[in-house]
């Protein structure tokens, strides 16, 4: 964790090889963001599509070296609004899908942020 900010690609050590690990997912959001734009009229899918985008915004803010979460704390990580567009859609556009109650139940981060 205390390594994430230190860039989104780092050596593992004691890896077969050099194995790097990375953890960039700026080219999974934009495949999230084009799928979003392809998914016609469906709100369970995208509402989907917007929590994977929003969990892509949230690794990203990890990565931030001005993050200042750190794992195991009780308080709620509140990313910046840069980090946090997606989660505010997910919130604002498909808030009755099933697909958002059933989230919002399993995921405490998201119920308090729902809250």
């Amino acid at each position: 964790w205390k390594r994430l900010a230190q860039g989104p690609i780092f050596p593992l050590y004691g890896s077969y090889n050099g194995n790097y690990e990375a953890i960039d997912v700026t080219k999974a959001l934009e495949y999230f963001q084009k799928a979003l734009k392809l998914a016609d009229d469906d709100p369970e899918f995208q509402a989907k599509l917007t929590f994977m985008a929003a969990r892509c915004e949230q690794k990203m803010w990890f990565c931030d070296p001005t993050c200042t979460y750190q794992p195991g704390s009780r308080l709620i990580p509140r990313p910046p609004a840069k980090y946090n567009t997606y989660y505010t859609s997910l919130l604002k556009e498909y808030p009755n899908t099933d697909f958002t109650k059933r989230a919002i139940k399993e995921c405490k981060w998201l119920a308090a942020y729902a809250n």
